[in-house]
């Protein structure tokens, strides 16, 4: 199918906006924040606020769940009410950004201080780690996993031009690698995701009793939800009312006072406030996590409801901040 829609200059969006029901109180500023922010990315917001009619029974493009969303918006959508929510989208993902960078630096650390002992390079070689990681090759892939990690991870400290990579590669000769300790401080959150995954049974483990979670291998589950809301908000994207492909899982947390409240509430499981949930549950355990918390609840608090939007679109549950893990001690 040829795209067809013309170019619109942003007098002409507003235009548009307006005569499919969008009120716009100053069309001076709004072209601002057009020209700013851009006519798509802002989409992303308005979405909520399009007309939606029970879908019929034909497949089509613009059915989206049970609803088909029409063109038009609802009664009370204004573009102010858009910019509020987008102002509101942009704090919360540099308030995420920031747990994120405490809890993906701790964890590089624990694998460092924890492998470390084994072998300086004990990320490089199979005994150390979880043979389906190392020996398993995946169908439609010429190597394993391990030798794809180390590829990536080998390629991004060559590529650094941080000091310690810098120094590393000025002092020693081309062949040598740099120990554990040294390497984890050139991982992504994506490679920390993979080698977690890789690691022992028993290594997970250990790393995930010191954050009270159960076993590692939900540890690992956790990392890989972190890792995709790190992705979210590192490329600017919509996070506030996100859905979740892979939401954390909640074996064993039955009896954990923080977490059991979402067991039940399959809507939270996969919504993204099952990884804000992650976090918070991380940011109890770190020094200044409780500063964190507090200004995660009030930006939360100054959400600004609409007829169409609310904190339950992102899957917080009823009274959340009397649940727990939101009530922090004075």
């Amino acid at each position: 199918m040829k795209y067809s829609k013309p170019y619109l200059s942003p007098s002409e969006q507003i235009e548009l906006l307006v005569s499919r029901g969008m009120h716009v109180q100053d069309t001076d500023v709004a072209q601002q924040y057009l020209v700013g922010i851009g006519y798509y990315r802002l989409s992303a917001y308005w979405f909520p606020f399009r007309k939606k009619i029970p879908s019929s029974p034909v497949p089509a493009p613009s059915i989206t769940g049970r609803y088909m969303v029409l063109d038009e918006f609802v009664e009370d959508a204004n573009f102010q009410n858009i910019i509020d929510i987008y102002n509101f989208d942009r704090k919360l993902r540099l308030i995420i950004l920031d747990a994120l960078e405490r809890i993906e630096i701790a964890l590089r650390t624990d694998v460092a201080l924890l492998l470390g002992k084994l072998s300086p390079v004990a990320h490089r070689h199979q005994q150390y780690l979880n043979g389906n990681f190392t020996r398993h090759i995946p169908k439609e892939k010429n190597n394993t996993r391990h030798f794809e990690w180390l590829e990536r991870q080998d390629h991004l400290f060559l590529r650094s031009k941080e000091i310690f990579a810098q120094h590393f590669k000025t002092k020693y000769n081309s062949d040598a690698h740099p120990p554990i300790w040294i390497a984890v401080e050139a991982w992504d959150f994506g490679l920390l995701s993979v080698f977690f995954q890789g690691m022992k049974p028993e290594d997970q483990n250990n790393i995930a009793l010191k954050y009270k979670i159960p076993n590692g291998l939900l540890l690992s589950k956790w990392i890989r939800s972190l890792n995709d809301c790190r992705n979210i908000c590192a490329h600017h994207g919509r996070l506030w009312d996100r859905g979740v492909v892979n939401y954390p899982e909640w074996e064993q947390l039955s009896d954990n006072e923080f977490l059991c409240h979402i067991l039940m509430n399959k809507v939270s499981c996969r919504k993204i406030y099952s990884t804000f949930l992650c976090i918070a549950y991380f940011m109890r355990s770190m020094s200044f996590g409780a500063d964190w918390l507090k200004d995660f609840i009030l930006h939360m608090q100054s959400f600004p409801a609409g007829s169409c939007l609310s904190l339950s679109d992102a899957g917080f549950p009823k009274d959340w901040e009397t649940l727990p893990i939101w009530v922090i001690d004075q």
